[in-house]
């Protein structure tokens, strides 16, 4: 008798890109264990029975006291990071919306996390950007959600 293989167990994550024009909004991680010193967008774990874009207008909120209709975010690419956190293994779901949808002016929500916050030129990102973001963005203007897998520098 064969046995079944056990069933991929990954821990859901989402990510919110809020855009204007060309620019969009992120913030550069600190103190939290995980690529600290790297720009990241606003993320964060999406809690049981919680849906992934209200997940994402949740996390948006609590980094960057930006409002958001979870029904406004648009999925637009898929990521798993086994590469990255082979222990942990994570989906990242990433959303976008554009910055007129949303409500409130974007500041540091979280400061024990983020040392920095802004609106930076898709074409001209920092280098010390996250890997899951860097990818992600490559298809940030796809009509279609695009699924990859981590790349680590």
């Amino acid at each position: 008798m064969s046995q079944k293989p056990e069933k991929h167990k990954v821990i859901p994550a989402v990510f919110v890109v809020v855009y204007n024009n060309n620019e969009i909004l992120l913030h550069r991680r600190a103190n939290t264990g995980f690529r600290d010193g790297d720009y990241d967008a606003p993320s964060g774990h999406v809690e049981k029975n919680e849906k992934p874009n209200v997940a994402g207008a949740r996390e948006l909120f609590e980094e960057s006291r930006v409002e958001c209709d979870p029904d406004d975010l648009e999925l637009f690419h898929v990521i798993t990071n086994e590469v990255e956190t082979p222990d942990k293994p994570y989906l990242y779901m990433f959303f976008r919306i554009a910055r007129g949808k949303c409500r409130g002016v974007a500041m540091i929500g979280e400061p024990n996390k983020c040392d920095d916050m802004g609106m930076f030129i898709l074409s001209s990102l920092p280098k010390n950007i996250t890997p899951h973001v860097k990818t992600a963005l490559e298809n940030f203007g796809s009509t279609i959600v695009s699924f990859s897998q981590t790349a680590i520098d």
